[in-house]
């Protein structure tokens, strides 16, 4: 995995975490920053960049914190961050996640547009994070949704493209044999 891709994946997991923790308060990151000023001096640019994984370099004191917010054991995000697990402070492993860390059994398909999803969920939890959790998780619920239709009709008009495309070649001539 890129280490580009790699540090996004640590920042999901921390997302999840934060979540985790308190559903009610920490599902955005408006929430989760009223937490993170009442027992830090961290910016929300810093969490902004944890949680995205935009960079890797971090001072030890801010990973310290950091450890401490998230309720990771101590050490574990220098690890995380350097290709190693992200262990919780009850020696749960955030990641890799199971589901990364296994193969994928025979019959799943796994493809690369899965992280791209989450992706875009994540940006859209980073466009309401100002808003109330309840007018986010609406606004985020009709957005996947919108995306979910325009999705299945897109790969019906694709469908019909292709098979129209394959439909029109004309057969092989049998005399040429």
């Amino acid at each position: 995995m890129p280490p580009s891709q790699h540090l996004k994946s640590v920042g999901h997991a921390l997302v999840a975490r934060r979540a985790a923790l308190d559903p009610t308060h920490h599902r955005t990151r408006g929430g989760w920053m009223k937490t993170v000023t009442a027992q830090s001096t961290l910016s929300k640019r810093v969490i902004v960049d944890i949680e995205t994984g935009a960079r890797d370099n971090y001072a030890t004191d801010t990973l310290t914190t950091l450890e401490h917010l998230y309720h990771l054991k101590h050490g574990t995000l220098a690890t995380a961050l350097t290709g190693g697990p992200l262990v919780a402070d009850d020696d749960t492993v955030l990641y890799p996640t199971p589901a990364e860390d296994t193969p994928t059994p025979p019959g799943v398909r796994r493809t690369t547009h899965q992280g791209r999803i989450l992706e875009i969920v994540a940006d859209l939890e980073a466009e309401v994070d100002d808003l109330p959790d309840e007018v986010a998780e609406e606004m985020i619920r009709r957005s996947v949704e919108h995306m979910a239709a325009q999705a299945l009709l897109l790969m019906d008009v694709e469908r019909r493209r292709w098979e129209r495309g394959r439909y029109d070649v004309p057969p092989p001539d049998d005399s040429e044999t």
